[in-house]
């Protein structure tokens, strides 16, 4: 179905996808600013995929969220072994389940600034089939932490862990290549960083910011909850100003954040210290034997 049969983005068919990792706020942060820009997006057509998969997890997103609708789906082994997460094959199957003209992904963490990044996107989809996140300031690759898709992709033709297994290429890194190869456009993002380099990523002319691993600290799954355990301190500094509003730091905040970057990066330092200490006694040991 082409863009001039289905009408101008956002339709009443419009659909938002995004992921559910341990608490909700990211997710909540990203619903207020969703329904404030589009107002016309109904809460039967935003889609939570439940990926803590816990007896508790689906009643504390209707409490949280509202009426949305909640997906889960079996874990697929084969994806956590590679990744330590099914994020991309729950991608799969969601985007193929869900009936809409235009599909609109956000990564828990990513959500639009401000209500200027309605007209941005709708003239972007206007001219194209698919206007996707950049994962580079150059070349084709894409991030999942923003999509939107048009009527006219096919999205069986949409796999988000393309050459994952093999090449052990991320989550969605290949999806321009996939619209691309079915004859369709596609306009890439290119990602800019937030906060003065020190956390965070904005897309579309600073409309679209993405976090980058804000739920995985909550996350029942262990790997995940180490990945951001290593940069918590400065995660949260960052992430109080976002919830503010806010995306540009005072000269002060830009020398805090600074020392929490020093410290972090001295502790790190003094742990591998420690460890190799720990691991010389063995090695003496082996010698002596």
């Amino acid at each position: 179905m082409s863009r001039d049969q289905t009408g101008r983005f956002p339709t009443e068919r419009t659909a938002l996808l995004t992921t559910h990792f341990g608490k909700l706020d990211w997710v909540a942060l990203l619903l207020r600013r969703m329904r404030a820009i589009f107002p016309e997006l109904a809460d039967e057509r935003i889609f939570v995929i439940d990926q803590d998969r816990t007896e508790t997890s689906e009643a504390r997103i209707f409490e949280r969220l509202g009426p949305v609708q909640v997906l889960r789906f079996p874990k697929s082994a084969a994806h956590v072994h590679a990744t330590g997460h099914d994020h991309a094959n729950a991608l799969n199957l969601v985007i193929r389940a869900i009936e809409s003209d235009y599909l609109v992904v956000f990564d828990s963490d990513a959500h639009p600034v401000s209500g200027s990044a309605r007209p941005l996107l709708a003239e972007l989809i206007a001219r194209n089939d698919a206007v996707l996140a950049a994962a580079d300031a150059d070349g084709e690759r894409t991030h999942p932490c923003f999509m939107l898709f048009g009527p006219a992709v096919d999205r069986e033709q949409i796999h988000f862990d393309a050459s994952l297994f093999d090449e052990f290429v991320d989550t969605g890194r290949l999806i321009y290549g996939q619209v691309r190869a079915m004859g369709l456009e596609a306009e890439l993002l290119r990602p800019t960083p937030a906060f003065d380099g020190h956390w965070g990523t904005l897309y579309l002319d600073g409309e679209i910011y993405h976090h980058g691993s804000g739920s995985f600290a909550s996350s029942s799954d262990r790997s995940l909850r180490a990945q951001a355990a290593l940069f918590r301190h400065e995660q949260h500094f960052v992430r109080r100003r976002v919830f503010a509003g806010r995306y540009e730091l005072t000269d002060r905040e830009r020398f805090a954040l600074r020392l929490l970057r020093a410290r972090r990066r001295a502790l790190s330092h003094v742990r591998a210290l420690l460890a190799r200490a720990r691991r010389a006694p063995r090695r003496l040991v082996r010698q002596r034997g």
